[in-house]
């Protein structure tokens, strides 16, 4: 019998991944061809939907002649290209260089929607600075520190890298401008752009690049643009989402190492150290920020610091904590008490936990981001803790453990599907205890999945 092909998942829906490979750049890279012509199809050289084809020109395909039949080579159905990008389970299946084409497609998927995003508003062009952004748009990783990195991403036309040389970049996926620390890059980016046409700029650019490169062209409009990345990261593919569901696995699982390590004598220093040192022990590149340990009265304060507090019988006890795994971030609070709880700190528990759900079980498509904030806050508000509870709901989450987006009380903005933002009310009494209880959730199709499952009830710690 015939081996089993690798690629038999695809094969099943009737799309063949063909052997040969175009050029390495960001406008034709690697095509899928469908072999059931009778399906509606999109060229899949820029993975762009028919409408935003118009816009942005016909991707450029150098084998997409037309054969017999009147079907076209490089083609395959809509459903099928929704099957690739969105389904996470079947992404493992992939091996080798059939994987690494997948990945790439998904990143051309990104790029395109950014185009399309510049467009809706009325830009041609535009700078990406942000190493995350690169990266995603890329996979170009990179962290330049004073140095200059630039993506210049045209709606039309091939993105162009500048890099220094002092990067380590064998293979840039795109034309590639370099420099070194004497020579001018400024200059070299002057001569990219259109300065005939507004130039959108990354929020991440440093005034000692955007001020020269006016200079240089001191006619052209710029535009502030990162929502046009920004808003394409907030929406997480079907890769990102498993990354970060392994991210939020890990954290689960820490977060309840910790539960069972803490006790009574240990300061609030060791407890975070032993955190750290989980993460690292499962493979995570560390601790997605500083990791919170709060004892007693310090859980008050909503960032405190781990320090040399020493865990003693009645205090609270609150593990703000998460990880990188993959690049990609988790984050979760939990709070327990160290011996039997006061009615008042069970009853603020109980009130926090039951704020934290009533807000995560209205979120779906279409919800406005501040009408969950005001879900959990007007709980809290009706028993008399309202002046307590004293920052937004949530924040976006994704490569950074805090990007752009907030679930707040300001944000009108609707849930879409493929967002992950957190949900974490709190109450924090001064000079008392302070209580938090946090998930990450992902909005789905028709509702939501939460991503971390540990316990959110009160328990007793440190015995």
């Amino acid at each position: 019998a015939a081996p089993r092909s690798p690629y038999r998942h695809l094969e099943l829906c009737g799309i063949a991944l063909l052997k040969r490979k175009t050029s390495r750049d960001l406008n034709s890279r690697t095509y899928l061809t469908a072999a059931r012509p009778s399906h509606r199809s999109v060229v899949v050289a820029g993975v762009c939907p028919a409408p935003i084809m118009g816009v942005l020109g016909k991707p450029r395909c150098p084998h997409g002649r037309r054969r017999a039949g009147g079907r076209k080579r490089h083609q395959i159905p809509l459903w099928g290209l929704f099957f690739i990008l969105t389904n996470p389970a079947h992404l493992p299946i992939i091996r080798g260089k059939a994987y690494e084409r997948t990945v790439e497609l998904m990143k051309m998927e990104r790029i395109d929607r950014v185009r399309a995003a510049l467009c809706a508003q009325g830009l041609t062009q535009m700078i990406v600075c942000d190493p995350k952004s690169v990266w995603y748009l890329t996979g170009v990783a990179v962290e330049p520190y004073e140095r200059l990195l630039a993506l210049y991403l045209p709606t039309n036309g091939e993105p162009v890298l500048f890099l220094n040389k002092l990067f380590n970049v064998p293979n840039p996926p795109c034309k590639t401008v370099w420099h070194t620390d004497t020579d001018a890059p400024i200059a070299q980016i002057a001569a990219v752009v259109d300065a005939a046409k507004p130039l959108g700029i990354d929020k991440e650019w440093p005034a000692k690049f955007l001020i020269p490169l006016m200079e240089a062209h001191p006619g052209m409009q710029v535009v502030l643009s990162s929502d046009c990345v920004d808003d394409c990261r907030a929406c997480k593919d079907a890769e990102e989402q498993r990354l970060m569901r392994e991210a939020s696995r890990i954290n689960d699982e820490v977060n309840e190492a910790a539960k069972h390590y803490v006790k009574v004598g240990m300061t609030e220093r060791e407890v975070a150290e032993f955190i750290d040192a989980q993460f690292r022990a499962h493979g995570c590149e560390g601790p997605s920020f500083t990791t919170i340990v709060s004892f007693g009265a310090n859980a008050a304060d909503p960032h405190h610091e781990p320090d040399g507090t020493v865990l003693k019988e009645g205090d609270c006890v609150l593990f703000d904590m998460g990880c990188v795994k993959g690049r990609y971030c988790s984050d979760m609070t939990r709070t327990w008490f160290c011996g039997q709880p006061t009615e008042k700190q069970a009853a603020v528990h109980d009130l926090v936990r039951r704020a934290n759900e009533a807000a995560e079980a209205l979120i779906k498509p279409g919800v406005r981001l501040c009408d969950l904030d005001a879900a959990a806050r007007d709980l809290i508000a009706e028993a008399g803790y309202g002046e307590y509870f004293n920052h937004r709901l949530g924040h976006f989450i994704g490569q950074t453990d805090h990007e752009k987006g907030d679930v707040s009380s300001a944000n009108t903005a609707v849930a879409k599907p493929g967002m992950i933002f957190s949900i974490e009310p709190g109450i924090y009494l001064p000079g008392e205890f302070g209580v938090r209880v946090e998930d990450l959730v992902l909005v789905t199709e028709d509702g939501c999945e939460v991503l971390n499952h540990n316990d959110k009830h009160w328990d007793v710690v440190g015995k």
